[in-house]
């Protein structure tokens, strides 16, 4: 009797360790997934943000600088052009 006791408990324990494992597998995995969704909509902001920057700026039909390392170049809005015959 006593060593069908000592069975379920061993099992019980088992069980429970399987399953804490389980929950912390999950919880790990939603987590990483959270960030990379929160990352991807910093992301997201920071280009629209730029993009909007560059239309406010060029706005005046003036050519807008744009440096990304150590490249330039410069861009316009192309109804501009079409307006200054």
């Amino acid at each position: 009797m006593n060593k069908k006791i000592n069975k379920w408990v061993l099992i019980s324990i088992i069980l429970a360790v399987l399953l804490v494992s389980l929950l912390v597998y999950i919880g790990v995995r939603n987590y990483k997934e959270a960030r990379e969704n929160e990352r991807n909509e910093i992301f997201s902001q920071g280009v629209q943000y730029a993009v909007a920057q560059i239309m406010q700026s060029g706005a005046d039909c003036q050519p807008v600088d744009v440096y990304i390392q150590n490249e330039t170049m410069q861009f316009i809005d192309v109804s501009c052009l079409s307006t200054n015959k």
